[in-house]
């Protein structure tokens, strides 16, 4: 099934798999990641993630934004479908 992926999300939110870490990408999707993390277990709503990150100055166009960063996300825990 491969290796686990290790967290850590005091300091700089960061990533391994064995002993290599993992690229998780620019500042706010490892904020996402985080989030997502701290709430192990419970489904986030993409409101609810943008809320979290930017509270009442959250963007305009919130679905753009989430169809952006979301894949991003998945793709650092899938070796498969991170680009290299």
């Amino acid at each position: 099934m491969g290796e686990r992926l290790r967290f850590q999300v005091l300091g700089p939110v960061r990533a391994w798999r064995g002993d290599e870490e993992v690229e998780l990408g620019p500042p706010q999707q490892r904020a996402i990641l985080a989030v997502l993390l701290l709430q192990a277990g419970t489904p986030a709503s993409p409101d609810r993630l943008i809320s979290a990150i930017w509270g009442e100055a959250a963007p305009g166009r919130r679905s753009a934004w989430s169809a952006r960063t979301s894949p991003g996300c998945a793709a650092c825990s899938n070796p498969a479908t991170r680009p290299r």
